[in-house]
């Protein structure tokens, strides 16, 4: 069975709902998924069908599109990660580059606890748990928005540059450059879509464990047929995955190199996920801060963006408190027995 449940950011009511059958691709009502790779095969929606939520994770070790990580990423592997992507940067290859590690753990979890944990920590996050045959089963609570159509009004941000929550003082120049990558980005995408984007003020967002520098985009679309308008919103939410917020910039040759120096597939981690309706409106958000779950082990995926002054000891931290966003309320099942890291 595939089944998904979703909490909206600022609400208080749990969506859920299961289906025998799978959609593929984006745009029917549902709940749609999203990879970070853009693989055209890891577009899927699961349709609307029954209102209950499963909650249950299975083996999908065999059958799902991306792999399981096997170990978790060491401090040292991460390091060399680091090190090589500064490289490209200080050949003029890159500007930015995300570096994310895995976190592996055998452990039983309650998904059904955990995701009601997310909710209330994180009142203001995207929480969501899903699972298909496709992509396994993932949950998260994601601070970051991709793109969200009402009507014709679309909204979007660029969420970038990483803190501990509560420093005091202003940002330094590597955060605020790497934000100021995002925002162009997302400026310019909107634009080639035919949007005119419409930025709010820059300010400090907290995000749990963490604060990063967000600017909110608002969008209008003057197209006043309703297809064409869905079709319009959904080419940009695939042109805007993965923001440089999860890849890095040029996109193209940080995918590369993002697939070169990491050691496990992302998976979703880093693509999109959110609801479709039946009248064409959609609320993507990123998938990040969150797990890819099987029944009895836990993977939590956590990256950050590599620039040319980046400290690898400093980025290691910083995935750190990170990964704390979805680790640090983890809720156990009563029958596990073996909590090992690996």
């Amino acid at each position: 069975m595939n089944w998904f449940a979703y909490r909206l950011p600022g609400e208080s009511g749990v969506k859920t709902g299961s289906s025998a059958t799978i959609i593929r691709g984006i745009g029917e009502a549902g709940f749609a998924i999203a990879p970070f790779d853009r693989n055209p095969d890891g577009f899927i929606t699961i349709p609307e069908g029954l209102t209950d939520g499963i909650f249950e994770s299975e083996d999908d070790s065999v059958g799902s599109l991306y792999a399981f990580p096997a170990v978790s990423t060491s401090a040292s592997k991460h390091e060399k990660t680091v090190i090589a992507i500064k490289r490209l940067i200080d050949e003029g290859r890159l500007r930015k580059c995300v570096a994310a590690r895995v976190i592996v753990r055998e452990d039983r979890i309650d998904l059904h606890d955990t995701f009601l944990s997310l909710c209330e920590a994180y009142p203001e996050a995207f929480v969501f748990c899903f699972h298909t045959s496709v992509t396994g089963t993932w949950i998260g609570a994601s601070p970051e928005t991709l793109l969200i159509k009402k009507g014709d009004s679309l909204i979007s941000m660029a969420l970038a540059g990483t803190r501990p929550a509560g420093t005091n003082g202003e940002w330094d120049k590597k955060n605020i450059e790497e934000q100021r990558i995002v925002s162009g980005f997302i400026s310019d995408k909107l634009i080639e879509n035919g949007f005119m984007p419409h930025p709010g003020n820059t300010h400090t967002y907290t995000a749990g464990p963490v604060e990063h520098i967000r600017t909110v985009f608002t969008a209008r679309d003057a197209v006043s047929d309703k297809d064409a308008c869905l079709h319009k919103a959904l080419k940009t939410a695939f042109d805007l995955s993965p923001t440089p917020a999860l890849a890095g910039y040029p996109r193209p040759e940080s995918m590369k190199a993002i697939k070169a120096y990491e050691d496990f597939e992302r998976g979703y981690y880093g693509g999109f996920c959110g609801p479709v309706t039946a009248g064409g409106d959609f609320s993507f958000f990123v998938n990040l801060r969150s797990a890819r779950i099987l029944p009895d082990r836990l993977c939590v995926y956590a990256g950050g963006g590599i620039m040319k002054d980046s400290d690898p000891m400093s980025e290691w931290e910083e995935t750190e408190r990170k990964a704390q966003t979805c680790l640090g309320r983890i809720q156990t099942d009563n029958r596990s027995s073996n909590k090992k890291q690996k």
